[in-house]
């Protein structure tokens, strides 16, 4: 077989992970030095460009050990065990209601230990119901703030969930009051494994169909996720979410992700999580790592804020450090030619590490922006002061509270006979409202709906003005920590009656301005 048609199948991935990053950034092959340069001129070949990174498809089989981001991991230490819920927590319920507390507590910290190593599906009902009885458990002994978890645990399984019969009118007070914050804050978790190694998977008793591209729906709090394996049998695990989007790469699943190549939000997802966690990256990094056979001989790491390269610490048997061999390209967009660095006495490399940059932001909760412009109000123009507070609620959806402070100077109004308006006139619109932002990301557009209303000092119009605006504009980050540029438009009305005639008066507002601010 050809050298062409051996590397044909080499899988070109597009890690989109920051600017600069061309065509072909990552080249799969099966191994070997000489494979390296083999799939690297093959790449140029059929792209006119170079890859950034060349990587060992056997190593990237990877990982030995289940990854997570945004969820705390709780798994099942065990063999499988047939517990018969239902009567379990029928006692836990009787000792509740009979208020030996450290016992009904006691029980279900046995249980909550044992779920995960269930031999059978667990329904959602009897997640719901336990979460409860913690709930109304810890509430009873005075542990106020771990009830209220308890009971959003129950409302993250089951939105609807009203509580248990028998159960006294605080505890089910204690449930309603964290009904409305727990629908809102939901996010999606996606899950990959290795094709042939599960062969399905159940969150909350409830089966899934591609949770690795399509995710699933969580509500903010702990939910018990289960696979199913080639033989029929159950492996569970405790996952508690944050309402943040979160990827699970489970071990050996590397190469379902690679193969994805962050085509779906999932696969970004589990690319990102790969690189940071098994290269001990950070989000724009270029990896360059050599191989002889299946073992890494040489590898460094160029950082995305244009700082010196890294070279991977290479150890000697002994935990020593060893000197790191200089012969690498310094240009990591010519990833070929052997390395030495395989003497018999190398452990393989293990990363460096990480500097001490701060990570990439992720999805900000709260950004505020203040900057001036020009503000438009019917037969009025203004030099204009802005300033705008958002949080995002959940997902992109975002609430804004906003001032405009303007100064217009001396203006004539009209009345029938035009006169003079003395002194200097002020105007501060000012309001809220909802809309939704992207929450990440180089640039972030919203678009807002908002009520606003002013104090007004022209006469004969009433003294205060009230109308609506729509708002919209982008956020643009010119790096990746909380510094942000906004630029925005906004148009809408405000009305008011005349104080002598009592005619509506309803007046057009425009603005436009920029500004600095910042997201976190």
């Amino acid at each position: 077989m050809s050298r062409r048609a051996l590397f044909a199948t080499a899988a070109l991935l597009s890690l989109g992970a920051g600017p600069g990053i061309a065509r072909a950034d990552i080249v799969l092959h099966d191994g070997g030095v000489e494979r390296d340069r083999d799939a690297a001129e093959v790449v140029k070949d059929r792209t006119g460009v170079a890859p950034k990174m060349v990587l060992s498809g056997d190593v990237l089989a990877g990982p030995t050990r289940l990854l997570a981001s945004n969820a705390t991991i709780e798994q099942c230490e065990g063999t499988e065990i047939k517990l018969k819920l239902d009567d379990k927590l029928d006692a836990v319920m009787e000792s509740v209601l009979s208020f030996e507390l450290e016992k009904a507590i006691s029980d279900l910290d046995v249980l909550e230990t044992l779920l995960p190593c269930a031999s059978h599906a667990v329904p959602r009902a009897t997640l719901t119901r336990l979460a409860f009885l913690r709930g109304a458990a810890l509430f009873d002994q005075g542990d106020e703030a771990g009830a209220k978890v308890s009971m959003n645990d129950a409302l993250a399984l089951d939105p609807t969930f009203e509580g248990l019969r028998g159960f006294p009118q605080p505890h089910l007070d204690l449930l309603e009051a964290g009904r409305g914050v727990q629908v809102l804050a939901s996010a999606r978790l996606y899950s990959w494994y290795r094709e042939g190694s599960i062969e399905g998977l159940l969150v909350d008793g409830d089966e899934l169909g591609d949770p690795g591209r399509e995710g699933v729906t969580l509500a903010a709090g702990r939910h018990l996720l289960q696979t199913r394996e080639p033989g029929g049998g159950l492996r569970g695990m405790w996952v508690r979410t944050a309402g943040i989007d979160a990827v699970m790469v489970h071990p050996g699943s590397g190469r379902r992700v690679w193969a994805d190549g962050g085509r779906s939000e999932g696969g970004e997802l589990a690319m990102r999580l790969l690189l940071l966690s098994e290269f001990q990256g950070r989000d724009g990094d270029i990896h360059l790592l050599r191989f002889k056979g299946r073992r890494v001989v040489s590898a460094a790491t160029f950082p995305s804020d244009g700082g010196a390269r890294v070279d991977w610490a290479k150890t000697k048997r002994s935990g020593s450090p060893a000197v790191v061999e200089e012969d690498e390209p310094e240009d990591p967009s010519t990833p070929s030619g052997h390395v030495a660095g395989n003497e018999p006495d190398r452990e393989p490399l293990q990363p460096a590490p990480p500097s001490a940059a701060p990570p990439p932001m992720g999805e900000s909760r709260v950004r505020f922006a203040i900057g001036g412009g020009y503000q438009h109000l019917q037969g009025f123009d203004y030099g204009m002061v802005a300033a705008d507070v958002s949080l995002r609620v959940v997902g992109p959806l975002t609430v804004t509270v906003f001032a405009r402070p303007a100064y217009g100077g001396q203006f004539l109004v009209d009345t029938g006979a035009s006169e003079p308006v003395p002194g200097v006139i002020l105007l501060v619109p000012f309001g809220l409202g909802a809309g939704i932002q992207k929450p990440e990301g180089p640039i972030a557009p919203f678009v807002f709906g908002v009520f606003q209303g002013a104090v007004n000092q022209v006469e004969p119009i009433a003294g205060f003005l009230a109308g609506a605006a729509i708002q919209g504009g982008a956020d643009f980050a010119p790096g990746d920590g909380p510094f942000i540029v906004r630029i925005e438009g906004e148009a809408g009305f405000v009305g008011a009656s005349d104080v002598h005639t009592g005619a509506a008066f309803f007046g057009f507002t425009g603005r436009v301005w920029a500004g600095v601010g910042a997201r976190f």
